[in-house]
């Protein structure tokens, strides 16, 4: 998927947790990058959102 940017991207993380009833956390903020884990023990869910070099978004 393409965000706009980084509020975009933790918005639609948090719709997708509260329908599967998930507990999502960002992981510490990056300048290029931020990470989403899921919080369960045993789930090994993880999102990464980074910027395209090829197309500067």
């Amino acid at each position: 998927m393409k965000f706009s940017g980084e509020k975009q991207f933790k918005k639609a993380i948090i719709k997708y947790g509260l329908a599967e009833r998930r507990v999502i956390n960002f992981i510490k903020d990056e300048a290029d990058r931020v990470r989403a884990k899921c919080d369960w023990a045993s789930c090994p869910w993880v999102c990464l959102l980074s910027t395209n070099s090829r197309t500067s978004s």
